[in-house]
């Protein structure tokens, strides 16, 4: 694409800063994963994750200059 990016979504749920806003306490996570379906599977989709929790399906992602 126009930024350089490649292979943003469906291998794992992206961590983010933010806060999921109707829980107020749990982390949102976006993009979907191999786990899901493939319409789940885009940017704009969101998930949470409780503080503390773990799961085989969220991670983040490096950015290298």
């Amino acid at each position: 694409n126009t930024w350089g990016l490649y292979d943003m979504s469906g291998l794992a749920w992206e961590m983010t800063t933010s806060l999921y806003k109707p829980s107020g306490s749990s982390l949102a996570v976006r993009g979907g994963s191999w786990f899901n379906l493939a319409e789940i599977c885009r940017s704009a989709q969101r998930g949470i994750v409780e503080p503390g929790g773990r799961s085989g399906d969220v991670g983040f992602r490096l950015v290298v200059e």
